[in-house]
């Protein structure tokens, strides 16, 4: 039972019992041969049980609306997920580029390379990919959509908080750290990688929709994205394996 209709039941009784009660103390008051005061204690009851009805019916209309609009946006928000997913791609593949110059400089002494000092410019996520993430976790009738949806959010905060640390300390920040930032990047392009099935499918609002566990090739396509072929980057790849083997890359029930 809703709220409303717990206040609509509420109400009604109210008035019901309120009538029936105000009957019952003209009986008492020795009014009951007073046909005149009993008609109007029966028509109050009357008014009583019709207000009763169409209260309750404005409050299932209301409620009606209210279901109809969030669908709307639901299926709204739904429709224009694949490219919120893109721009959560494409937010990962730029920012692992800036962290690759950035690992690279600084750890470029351990193999014999020398960078010039790199650009540690963050990028930017649009707004509107994380309200259109909200509105699909207010509203998705799918549990597990709604799980996986609130790790990325979580995920992207955590990311994002990291990469402006690095541009505020980068004078002392160590590769190590960086390092983990790339590989949450990569887990952030597996986790949104992973809802393109869920954001093409245009079956019924209700059916259940099972989503495809995060494996460890999922997180490692995320390098080959990001173009880190080159044997500086190891050690980070050999970081998301060792975190996975952890669970601590995505929520552990994915693996």
């Amino acid at each position: 039972m809703t709220k409303n209709e717990r206040l609509t039941l509420i109400v009604s009784n109210g008035i019901f019992f309120g009538s029936v009660l105000l009957i019952l103390t003209l009986i008492a008051m020795d009014k009951a041969d007073d046909w005149e005061t009993l008609a109007s204690g029966f028509m109050a009851l009357c008014a009583a049980v019709w207000a009763a009805y169409l209260l309750n019916k404005q409050i299932q209309q209301a409620d009606k609306h209210e279901q109809n609009r969030n669908k709307r946006l639901y299926v709204a928000a739904r429709a224009t997920l694949p490219l919120a997913l893109s721009q959560v791609c494409a937010y990962c593949i730029a920012s692992a580029e800036s962290l690759k110059s950035i690992y690279m400089y600084l750890a470029g002494g351990e193999f014999g390379i020398v960078l010039r000092t790199p650009d540690v410019t963050t990028h930017d996520l649009p707004q509107t990919v994380l309200t259109n993430f909200e509105t699909i976790l207010e509203r998705t009738p799918h549990d597990m959509v709604a799980d996986r949806l609130s790790d990325l959010i979580a995920m992207i905060q955590v990311f994002q908080s990291r990469c402006e640390g690095i541009n505020r300390e980068f004078s002392h920040m160590d590769h190590n750290f960086v390092a983990e930032c790339i590989s949450n990047c990569a887990a952030i392009y597996a986790t949104s990688s992973s809802l393109f099935d869920y954001a093409r499918d245009k079956t019924q609002f209700d059916r259940e929709f099972i989503l495809e566990p995060i494996m460890f090739d999922k997180v490692m396509s995320a390098y080959f994205a990001f173009s880190m072929h080159n044997e500086i980057f190891e050690p980070i790849k050999s970081l998301t394996r060792r975190d996975i083997e952890r669970n601590r890359v995505v929520n552990a029930d994915t693996f």
